[in-house]
């Protein structure tokens, strides 16, 4: 789990670099935490084995996540929260809480113009995949 605040260049950088050096890189995986970057930096990360998460900021009406994750496919995102923070939207300005995630998700939904249950799933198995979890989602 990578919590970027503006160091993208660095980071990719430096996992790209480890991606490089080491005898196993089909083992690099992790999820860049409240993603808000572009499509490009998503294409980056998923090549080292990397989900991007997003979460509340992605419902702000203020932010451009929207745009960036328009681009990125199902498969490559997780859902998240980062409690007590970033409460979505309708909840924006109260304490982060995970049953928040919903409204993310929805968001999300919208986003892909896709059900909100496909959303639910792929979202979930990633999470699933990414943490090396069994058993039905």
């Amino acid at each position: 789990m990578i919590h970027n605040r503006e160091a993208t260049d660095d980071i990719l950088a430096i996992l790209e670099e480890e991606h490089e050096r080491t005898d196993h890189p089909e083992r690099m995986r992790g999820i860049l935490h409240c993603y808000v970057d572009p499509s490009s930096v998503a294409e980056r990360a998923w090549a080292l084995g990397f989900y991007v998460g997003v979460g509340g900021i992605m419902t702000f009406s203020n932010s451009e996540v929207d745009e960036s994750v328009e681009d990125v496919p199902l498969d490559r995102i997780v859902v998240e929260t980062d409690s007590p923070y970033l409460a979505p939207e309708p909840n924006r300005g109260d304490r982060n809480e995970p049953a928040f995630v919903r409204h993310v998700a929805d968001h999300l939904a919208r986003i892909k113009d896709v059900p909100i249950r496909e959303v639910e799933e792929i979202t979930t198995q990633n999470a699933m995949d990414i943490y090396e979890l069994e058993g039905e989602s």
